[in-house]
């Protein structure tokens, strides 16, 4: 979904098939601002008929084009409420009024990473024991934080997006199991949300259960590998293999004790879709939307 507005005229442009879709955007100094349409192949073909719907307005704003869309949407049955979510999960409800507390326990970065900072290696390892964190959400609720939300980075074994999907144990110099299930039972006790950031795309090459098959193929057969995150050279799993990792993942967390009231997928709703030519996984960019919004 695009829009434009200018002296109070305006558009809104919905793709209504959304998986091959894309626009390019064109602002040179100064100069003009020129948006148009771009269709990309599904698995090198066309393969089906593109579609997107325009709405032109006059007294348009952005309010109004946000109102148009959120009536598409409804229009849809793709309105999802917090009260419709509420229901099943009571957890949605304690979200209203919570601060976020966005934290972390591990930041490692590897030799090999494009942002490993070489000049002063000491600022590649940060490190703050569970036991510390728990410390701090006691003196918060103290202090008359009565909800909150935990947002913890950088709890698995080797830290901030380093080895996933294989993250186990928890990081053991910040107190391994025991030390995150502390501050598990923590949250519970202070009537806290305890969620964790996580990650099913980043596929780290020294993962321990690392298989090249696994990763996304491209066109040609080969896999893209690149090392701009803390963890190194890594590729991509496919999404469509996604899922064993996520139910592996978290079953393990609750077979220890871990108690999640939230996670956070890193990459699932704000990256391009992905395409995948291996033969055994092949995956058109809907069926990778299909796949994450399983979860």
């Amino acid at each position: 979904m695009v829009g434009q507005v200018e002296d109070n005229n305006g558009y809104i442009a919905i793709a209504e098939t959304p998986w091959d879709g894309g626009y390019e955007l064109v602002h040179p100094a100064g100069g003009e601002t020129n948006l148009a349409s771009v269709w990309y192949p599904s698995l090198g073909e066309i393969g089906y008929n593109r579609k997107i719907k325009y709405s032109f307005m006059d007294e348009c704003n952005y309010n109004r084009l946000c109102k148009v869309y959120r009536k598409y949407v409804k229009q849809q049955k793709g309105i999802i409420t917090l009260e419709r979510e509420g229901n099943p999960n009571p957890n949605i409800n304690q979200l209203i009024g919570s601060p976020v507390i966005h934290s972390f326990i591990y930041n490692h970065t590897e030799p090999s990473s494009d942002i490993y900072d070489r000049e002063h290696p000491e600022n590649n390892d940060v490190l703050v024991s569970f036991n510390e964190r728990v410390n701090q959400l006691k003196e918060l609720k103290e202090k008359g934080v009565e909800k909150a939300y935990l947002h913890l980075d950088g709890w698995g074994k080797r830290g901030y997006d380093n080895l996933h999907p294989d993250v186990f144990p928890p990081c053991k110099q910040a107190g391994g199991w025991q030390g995150m299930k502390y501050i598990s039972d923590t949250c519970k006790e202070l009537n806290y949300i305890f969620a964790i950031h996580d990650q099913y795309r980043d596929y780290y090459l020294d993962a321990e259960t690392y298989d090249k098959e696994h990763a996304i193929h491209n066109s040609d057969n080969n896999i893209t590998v690149e090392a701009e995150w803390a963890g190194g050279n890594q590729t991509f799993l496919c999404t469509q293999l996604a899922p064993y990792y996520v139910k592996r993942n978290f079953e393990t967390q609750k077979k220890n004790g871990i108690e999640l009231n939230g996670a956070y997928l890193d990459v699932f709703s704000v990256v391009t879709l992905d395409e995948c030519y291996h033969q055994e996984h092949r995956m058109s960019r809907k069926q990778c939307m299909e796949k994450r919004r399983m979860f």
